[in-house]
Order: structure tokens, then sequence, then C-alpha cells
């Protein structure tokens, strides 16, 4: 018998609890309800510091709109391009880092991005880790509201 997991049963058995718990009626509820909280009090941060953009997400996915305050830009990659501000959105980033906060750059051989990059929140990322890191981003944001 040989294969590529022949010699990796560990991690074969745990990928195989996490499917488990993945198929439990509250996994996503819960994982859903933590991640729309999250984008309500990322969103108030924009607004309170007066920094330009929202964040929109779909379940644990989210993107954070730097540039763009009109969410039915959203939906075209034209105007997104046009107005998604990269050097701000690379400030953020910058800023996260040096707080051990991870974004990536993202796009054009992590250049910068023309758009927004995705991000996500896991089923390990706890109501504390997001409350912890919003508390991170409203030092940020008052730093890139300042610069303003």
């Amino acid at each position: 018998m040989s294969g590529t997991y022949t010699a990796a049963v560990m991690p074969v058995m745990a990928s195989i609890e996490c499917l488990k718990m993945m198929r439990e009626k509250e996994f996503y509820e819960s994982l859903n309800a933590l991640s729309y909280k999250f984008y309500d009090e990322f969103n108030a941060l924009f607004k309170e510091f007066g920094v330009p953009g929202h964040v929109k997400g779909v379940g644990p996915r989210f993107a954070t709109y730097f540039g763009i305050e009109d969410e039915e830009d959203d939906y075209n990659l034209r105007t997104i391009s046009a107005k998604f501000d990269n050097d701000l959105y690379a400030e953020f980033v910058k800023k996260s880092l040096e707080r051990g906060i991870y974004f990536h750059a993202g796009g054009w051989s992590a250049g910068g991005a023309a758009h927004p990059v995705h991000a996500g929140i896991t089923a390990a990322h706890t109501s504390a880790d997001l409350d912890q890191a919003l508390g991170i981003f409203r030092k940020i944001f008052r730093e890139l509201g300042e610069a303003e």
C-alpha cells in the first residue's frame, strides 16, 4: 500500500474531525454571527475616524474597501479599480503587521492591490480575538484619520 497520505495518519484524522465539526448545525451559525458582528464594528471605525472606505463580508470572508464609500460601487470592478486607495490600504496593512495582525498586500506580485484583497475569520478565532483586533484597529484608524 502506498499513497500521498499513507504516512500522514494524524493530519488525515484531524481533517476528518474538522469536517465532522463543520457538519454541526451551530458551526456556521456561530461563525457567521461572529463574522457579521466583527464587520459591523469594523465599519464603525471607518465612520468614527473619517477614513474613507468600508468592509463587506459574506460569511467569514471579507474585504476592506479603502477609498470606496458607496457600497453600490462594490459590484463594478472598473469603479473599484478607479477608486480603491492602495496607499491607504498599504498603510493599514503596514500598521497592522507592526501590531501583530496579518493582512496581505496581495495583487500585482505583492507590490500592491488595484482592488480589495480578501481576508477571513476562522473557527479558531474567538470573540475575544476579534475584540482584540478591533482594539488595535481603533488605534490604527485614529492614526489614519489624523493623516487624512
